[in-house]
């Protein structure tokens, strides 16, 4: 079972188109890094810690927590 009856691509001939398409992306992919002020890390990556608490209480006062 063939999908393609003629398999004979020229892939060298667009080398150029994907080369310049990489490099648009790659160029829009930096300027977008460099307008935002780097990528945005959630605290995953920022370091610290995260501590979850749970509470049956409905009214819970912060001070208490601490």
């Amino acid at each position: 079972m063939r999908l393609l009856k003629n398999s004979n691509f020229d892939f060298m001939n667009k080398k150029m188109l994907a080369l310049s398409l990489s490099a648009i992306l790659l160029l829009a992919g930096i300027v977008s890094l460099a307008i935002n002020k780097g990528p945005k890390l959630s605290i995953d990556f920022k370091g610290g810690t995260l501590i979850e608490l749970r509470s049956d209480n409905v009214n819970v006062n912060i001070s208490e927590i601490n």
